[in-house]
């Protein structure tokens, strides 16, 4: 969590995981909210943190959001849904 703690400090307020280039088809969902409640605990209660959500299952994603929301974080990337208008 180096580098969220680093840009952090130095002026930002919010990191992006698993984002907009698809770095997070790389984790498998157990890692991925493992990773994400790390942060959650490691950064300034602050800091925004904005958790990608996206993923190859609607099941999974729908997992990954509830996490992230579970885990107090800022906001996900839902672009998905919304464009397609999914409850």
């Amino acid at each position: 969590m180096g580098k969220a703690n680093t840009v952090v400090a130095n002026g930002c307020d919010g990191v992006t995981l698993f984002g907009t280039t698809g770095e997070g088809y790389g984790f498998s969902l157990p890692e991925r909210h493992a990773i994400l409640t790390a942060l959650a605990e490691a950064l300034p209660d602050r800091t925004k943190i904005h958790a990608g959500v996206l993923n190859h299952s609607i099941d999974d994603a729908v997992k990954l959001a509830q996490a992230a929301f579970e885990d107090g974080l800022f906001s996900w990337f839902g672009t998905a849904f919304e464009k397609l208008d999914h409850p």
